[in-house]
């Protein structure tokens, strides 16, 4: 096997998932293509109380109040789940990432609210006079 040329910088491949403060679900350009969400329009919303993990069941067909709809916009896809959220207590703010898995043949994407991402908190530039 030859050498490959990797021409994909500016890209993500980190299936990562983000709840938002304003209570959307949203998809990393990186789930979005490890999961295909462009191949279906809706998803369910399972909740694992015990595990406090949040599964995701991506399906074509909308069912009235059982499914909700994938929202694309460009390469960034969100879930409005805050009426899931305020439900079943799940927190959303501040905003928190997660490294999303698959279970049941690509259907199901898993996150785990215990095993957030950790993010770099921005630290202050000192600037002269701010010292």
């Amino acid at each position: 096997m030859g050498w490959e040329k990797f021409d994909k910088f500016g890209e993500s491949f980190s299936p990562k998932i983000t709840i938002r403060a304003t209570g959307h679900i949203g998809f990393s350009m990186g789930a979005v293509k490890k999961f295909s969400l462009n191949d279906y329009g809706n998803c369910e919303m399972l909740f694992d109380k015990d595990g406090q993990k949040i599964g995701i069941r991506l399906v074509k067909e909308d069912v009235l109040h059982v499914t909700t709809k994938i929202v694309a916009r460009g390469v960034d896809c969100f879930i409005a789940a805050k009426p899931f959220l305020d439900y079943y207590g799940i927190e959303y703010r501040p905003t928190k990432s997660y490294l999303a898995k698959c279970e049941e043949d690509n259907r199901l994407i898993v996150i785990d609210l215990k095993a957030p991402l950790k993010t770099k908190g921005r630290k202050s530039k000192k600037t002269p006079g701010n010292e």
